[in-house]
C-alpha cells in the first residue's frame, strides 16, 4: 500500500505562526485526525507481519505496543541539509550557539508517520481519560510548545505535546535507545497526571 505523506497547511516553525495561522493549524490538523488514524490502520494492516495485520485502531493502551514495534521497523533518517543546520542554529539562543547538531534527521516518511502516530497517540489518552481535550498551546510565548497542538486537562496544568512525544520516539528507536512499548508506558505514565 502506498503511504500518502501528510501535507500541512502551513510548514513554518510554530515560534513563528501568527495566532490566526495557529489556530487554522489546529482547525486542520482536528479535521485531518480520523482521516490519518485510517491511513495508520490501513498500513499496518497491508504489512508483512501477521501481528501488524491484525492491529485495529481502537484506541487501548495495548495497541500502542504493537505501533511501536512497526514504528522500529518503519525509521529512516536523511542526512541534514546545509539550510537546515542553519535553520536549526539560528533558533537558538546565543549561548547555545556551539551546541552539536546531528548530521542526520528523521527523513519525511519517518516524519509524517510520527505525526499521525501522535495523532493516534493523544487520540488514545483523549478517549481513555477524563477532561482531556486538543487544544493550540497560546499562553507563554518563550514556551517551547508555543502554538503547538497539545493536549490540555492534566493535573497542575501539564500539558502533553503528542506529536513530540512520537518524533522523539521514532529518533530513540533508529538510535536503538528506546524499547518499542514506550508508548503504552507513556500512556500509562499521562493517565497518573489527571484530576479524578
Amino acid at each position: 500500500m502506498d503511504y500518502q505523506i501528510i501535507k500541512p497547511p502551513s510548514y513554518k516553525p510554530f515560534s513563528n505562526m501568527t495566532k490566526l495561522e495557529a489556530d487554522r493549524y489546529f482547525s486542520w490538523y482536528l479535521s485531518v485526525i480520523n482521516t490519518r488514524i485510517e491511513i495508520l490502520e490501513k498500513l499496518l494492516q497491508n504489512d508483512s507481519d501477521e501481528v501488524c495485520r491484525g492491529w485495529v485502531a481502537n484506541k487501548s493502551a495495548n495497541s500502542l505496543s504493537v505501533l511501536g514495534k512497526w514504528l522500529q521497523q518503519q525509521v529512516g533518517f536523511r542526512k541534514r541539509t546545509d539550510e537546515d543546520i542553519a535553520s536549526f542554529g539560528a533558533k537558538l539562543k546565543p549561548s547555545l550557539s556551539n551546541i552539536w547538531v546531528s548530521e542526520v534527521t528523521l527523513d519525511e516518511r519517518t516524519f509524517s508517520l510520527s505525526i499521525d502516530i501522535g495523532m493516534y497517540f493523544g487520540e488514545t489518552l483523549r478517549n481513555n481519560l477524563k477532561n482531556i481535550k486538543w487544544d493550540v498551546f497560546l499562553k507563554n510565548k518563550k514556551n517551547v510548545y508555543y502554538n503547538h497542538v497539545v493536549l490540555t486537562g492534566f493535573s497542575l496544568g501539564y500539558i502533553c505535546n503528542p506529536t513530540q512525544i512520537v518524533v522523539m520516539f521514532a529518533y530513540n528507536l533508529g538510535w536503538g535507545k528506546a524499547n518499542t512499548d514506550e508508548l503504552e508506558i507513556k500512556f500509562h505514565n499521562w493517565s497518573k497526571v489527571v484530576d479524578i
